[in-house]
């Protein structure tokens, strides 16, 4: 999980359903939050 977090690790799809179960987030949730939180990053 350190390496997901730290970016080092690319998780499979199942982790990433996982993750959202853990999370009690829906997986599309999950994934806008990731993107917007990316995308704020590069700018």
């Amino acid at each position: 999980m350190g390496e997901v977090e730290r970016g080092t690790h690319m998780p499979t799809l199942a982790i990433i359903f996982k993750i959202a179960r853990a999370l009690e987030r829906s997986t599309v949730a999950l994934m806008r939050e990731t993107d917007s939180q990316l995308a704020a990053s590069d700018a």
